[in-house]
């Protein structure tokens, strides 16, 4: 027993090395059991609904996204494309504080496909969405074939790589996605905002660093792609701003630490740590 014990236990280390990783949700290969959520007008929509189409791509949009507003134009090719292919696309807004804007954005922005309120975010939950845009790519028997970004541009330029419809077309020909989850880039599911009340608030310790710092850009009409005046739009970006802050990288500022500046837009490491424990 001695002699063989060393090589049971290396035999077994080595299977328990070998098992593959628990997919996680909404991961390629898992299946989607159904939903049943409403559009901004109230119409329900269903899984079941759409049985007999051969794919089902939902995509998570947002209304004050900059970069999933910048997907819409090839959302709706896409859409309208799958059509007359016999499948369908349909949007889905996990937003808790969006919901409101659906209806008029969609008017305003001519979105022509379905978008779905999950402000419980329910079903952005059992799909594991955390980066809005994503998209996933249902087959007909509603297995995830695909999880990730719609192309490799989130800025809405000249795409090199177009993952989303190279998927729904391998699905549509029984063919194999070359990749089928890729990392997709965005704004967070913003599931709840940041408390009001605590050791840090908006109004007596955060807003007053915005304002000084960073609404000259983040306003209406100016150059930023959303606006910090207030507590609602500023709440609904906390995670991209404490990251943006933390790596420097905003509000943009040259010049190197040591030279002094009249109105400089650098933010001290106090006005950081702010930020952040917000």
């Amino acid at each position: 027993m001695r002699v063989w014990l060393p090589a049971v236990l290396s035999a077994a280390v080595a299977f328990v090395a070998s098992l593959p990783a628990a997919a996680g949700p909404g991961s390629p290969g898992t299946v989607l059991d159904g939903f049943a959520l409403k559009d901004s007008a109230g119409a329900e929509h269903t899984l079941a609904g759409l049985e007999g189409r051969k794919a089902v791509v939902l995509v998570f949009v947002s209304t004050q996204c900059p970069i999933s507003n910048r997907s819409l134009p090839e959302l709706s090719a896409i859409a309208r494309e799958l059509g007359a292919q016999g499948a369908a696309l349909l949007g889905v807004n996990p937003n808790h504080n969006e919901q409101g804007e659906i209806a008029g954005w969609a008017k305003e922005r001519g979105v022509d496909f379905p978008v779905l309120c999950d402000g419980a975010h329910g079903l952005a939950d059992r799909l594991g969405i955390e980066t809005i845009p994503t998209a996933v790519v249902l087959d007909g028997k509603r297995v995830v074939r695909y999880r990730g970004r719609i192309d490799d541009d989130p800025m809405g330029g000249r795409p090199r790589k177009r993952e989303l419809r190279d998927a729904v077309a391998a699905v549509l020909s029984g063919g194999e996605i070359a990749e089928p989850e890729t990392a997709p880039r965005g704004c967070s599911v913003r599931r709840e905002p940041p408390p009001k009340d605590g050791p840090v608030t908006w109004a007596r310790d955060v807003a007053p660093i915005l304002w000084s710092r960073c609404v000259s850009c983040h306003r209406p009409g100016q150059i930023g792609p959303f606006h910090l005046t207030d507590y609602e739009h500023a709440s609904a970006f906390a995670k991209e701003i404490r990251a943006a802050v933390s790596a420097r990288r905003m509000p943009p500022w040259k010049p190197t630490a040591g030279v002094a500046f009249l109105n400089e837009r650098r933010l001290s490491d106090a006005e950081i740590e702010t930020v952040v424990r917000w």
